[in-house]
């Protein structure tokens, strides 16, 4: 790619590495890191609607800037990711496709 934006991608996320691991120190929620998806597993909705707000909050004041019509405060019921991995938060179960 030109300009050497094929390298942005893995700059965005050696930078937001620090800032992530600083969070699951802080949060009681499961975090996973997927490229620059940041989804949070937790079976307490309240919960996870207060420490979605917390994160954000925390990236905006360390100078990162969250797309407010990608992002979400609402939990979702369920997660599927590429490694075809399953959180199903209404049956409170979490399963693993082989």
């Amino acid at each position: 790619m030109p300009f050497e934006v094929g390298t942005a991608l893995r700059i965005f996320i050696m930078t937001l590495k620090p800032a992530i691991m600083e969070v699951r120190k802080r949060c009681k929620s499961q975090i996973l890191m997927h490229v620059d998806d940041i989804p949070l597993l937790n079976l307490d909705s309240q919960m996870l609607r207060r420490e979605i707000l917390e994160i954000k909050n925390f990236l905006n004041s360390l100078g990162q800037l969250i797309a407010k019509d990608k992002s979400s405060v609402e939990p979702n019921q369920e997660l599927t990711v590429a490694s075809q991995n399953s959180w199903k938060a209404a049956q409170k179960t979490k399963q693993f496709e082989k």
